[in-house]
């Protein structure tokens, strides 16, 4: 598997929601992606890390993408 779509976080670390820029509103996962299994094809987020891309459920449409390893 190398994520998933929307729902809750499997967080690496301590929880990172980041809120958004206008509405101050927690965001909400839109994905979560895995580094893989290749090494010479894999996604580098720094030796088994994840990235976890955020949406702002507010009318702004912003999006945040933050990383853990």
């Amino acid at each position: 598997m190398l994520g998933q779509w929307r729902g809750e976080p499997a967080w690496l670390q301590a929880e990172e929601v980041p809120d958004g820029d206008e509405c101050q509103q927690p965001m909400a996962l839109a994905a979560q992606l895995e580094q893989g299994r290749d090494s010479t094809t894999e996604m580098n987020f720094g030796g088994g890390g994840s990235a976890y891309v955020f949406r702002c459920t507010c009318a702004s449409g912003r999006a945040k993408m933050l990383w853990q390893c």
